[in-house]
């Protein structure tokens, strides 16, 4: 008659419905010695005791030997720790230049992403999308069991209106005959001028010339879309026209963007030329458009044309535009661990490179935290700057305990260990704060891994043999009052009972 078969039974719940419960078996005793496992009543058997990736619900443990009927069954029950939910607001539509407030709720760490890159956490985030349409924001929420929930925000940017307009000339004599802009952006707008003394058509914009009051004049063109914006226009109507004008420098860089004329008390804006190679942002004001603009010299010219009892005039001014560097930064990793170096690299088409926070182009470094850096690139005094994010990911801190460092053969160990972040792996098959039996004196050996950044902590557990236990003196047969006996043992030391 073999002894009945017993075996401890534990389990691990599934966590955040992902399958991934777990049944083990383990100290099976009894029947022959030769053992076969089931957690579905005996349907189906294996001679691997441990069953992971299981859902929540009941599950019939057996343990059987061959050929002698022995089972050893018990019920298990894994339960589930379902994750939290994430709750996003509305999507959001904006005008071109307009910010959104993207909003979401619920238990946990909320994390906001833009094609991947990570924006920040909180509950809400201000975003400024620049892509005209649909743009697109995942949201994480990752709860205390480190389940996670996701959701998505859209953010659709509509264009601004595009105000454009411009008389054929915006310096008009007296006597001469009506204009009318011509309007290159978005029609169906209303004109409107600061001062009545200029005899304006709200709808077209054409000038009374002849029924308009001698001065200067700021004319508006709004326009009533879904996303509205305005231009104006400064005229001047005059008797005697004067076309001269200035730049605030002589010497520009190609990246400084739009500039636009001064004007000499009485003088005023014609139309506007230069030399090739000079882009116009608007050539009725005399706005340059740099970035456009080629690097060279020249000279621009305002004309304004002869009409009415005025005679033509112009007048020029030289300026010069030096091309800007441009500069690429790149560096050898943009995410590393505590400790880890570092190499930013820039190169620029001309000049040369600086970069802020004492680092040195093309030599590692140690970055001390998260930081973005930022390269200037300088020729002719000309400056363009890129920026590169290091993110530094802080190594993990572990804590080891077991509750016992030395055991006799046979004998169950159970290994814990914490960590500040990250997951937690142990070698030599063992789960973290699930009992074992150690076969050997072994050391243990866990890694906390947290962003790829890993720390590791050692525990030796000594593993005693059971002593082989035999008293030396054999048997011995002895009458009453006979002399006292000496016994000796192996090994030596032990008690005699």
């Amino acid at each position: 008659v073999d002894p009945a078969i017993t075996a401890t039974v534990s389990s691990t719940d599934e966590n955040c419905g992902d399958n991934n419960g777990e049944i083990q078996i383990t100290n099976p005793v009894g029947g022959s010695g030769v053992y076969s496992y089931s957690i579905d009543g005996g349907a189906t058997t294996s001679s691997v005791s441990t069953y992971s990736g299981l859902s929540a619900g009941t599950y019939d443990v057996e343990v059987t030997t061959p050929g002698n009927g022995c089972v050893y069954s018990e019920q298990v029950t894994i339960q589930d720790s379902p994750g939290e939910t994430i709750s996003v607001g509305n999507d959001e539509t904006i005008c071109a230049g307009q910010t959104a407030t993207l909003t979401a709720s619920g238990n946990g760490t909320i994390e906001w992403f833009e094609g991947g890159n990570s924006l920040g956490t909180g509950n809400s985030i201000t975003v400024s999308p620049t892509a005209v349409g649909a743009n697109t924001y995942d949201v994480i929420l990752t709860d205390a069991n480190g389940c996670t929930d996701a959701g998505q925000v859209i953010v659709t940017v509509n264009p601004q209106d595009n105000a454009a307009f411009n008389y054929p000339s915006n310096t008009l004599c007296t006597g001469s005959s009506n204009v009318t802009p011509t309007i290159s952006g978005t029609q169906n707008g209303t004109f409107s001028v600061n001062n009545t003394d200029l005899v304006i058509d709200p709808t077209s914009g054409e000038i009374d010339v002849n029924g308009s009051v001698a001065g200067t004049y700021i004319v508006t063109y709004s326009t009533t879309g879904l996303c509205p914006s305005s231009q104006t226009a400064t005229i001047t109507i005059t008797t005697s026209p004067d076309a001269s004008f200035s730049y605030n420098d002589t010497e520009f860089c190609s990246n400084d963007g739009v500039i636009s004329p001064s004007f000499a008390p009485g003088a005023s804006a014609g139309s506007f030329s230069s030399t090739t190679g000079l882009v116009f942002a608007n050539s009725s004001t005399g706005e340059i458009n740099l970035n456009a603009s080629d690097a060279g010299t020249y000279t621009v010219t305002n004309t304004i044309a002869a009409s009415g009892s005025c005679p033509a005039v112009s007048e020029t001014f030289v300026i010069t535009v030096f091309e800007s560097p441009i500069v690429t930064a790149t560096a050898d990793e943009t995410e590393v661990c505590a400790g880890d170096e570092v190499t930013l690299t820039a190169t620029t088409s001309a000049g040369s490179v600086t970069w802020d926070n004492g680092v040195t182009n093309g030599t590692p470094f140690t970055p001390a935290t998260t930081t973005t850096y930022t390269v200037t690139a300088n020729d002719n005094g000309c400056e363009e700057t890129q920026q590169i994010t290091i993110t530094v990911n802080e190594i993990p801190t572990i804590t080891v305990t077991a509750d016992e460092t030395e055991v006799c053969t046979g004998e169950e160990v159970t290994l814990t260990a914490t960590a500040s972040a990250g997951t937690i792996s142990w070698d030599n098959g063992v789960n973290n704060g699930t009992p074992f039996t150690p076969t050997a004196t072994t050391t243990y050996t866990v890694t906390a891994n947290d962003n790829g950044c890993e720390a590791t902590e050692q525990i030796t557990i000594t593993v005693n043999e059971l002593p082989n236990v035999s008293i030396d003196n054999g048997d011995l047969l002895a009458c009453v009052y006979h002399n006292p006996i000496e016994l000796t043992g192996i090994p030596a030391g032990g008690t005699f009972s």
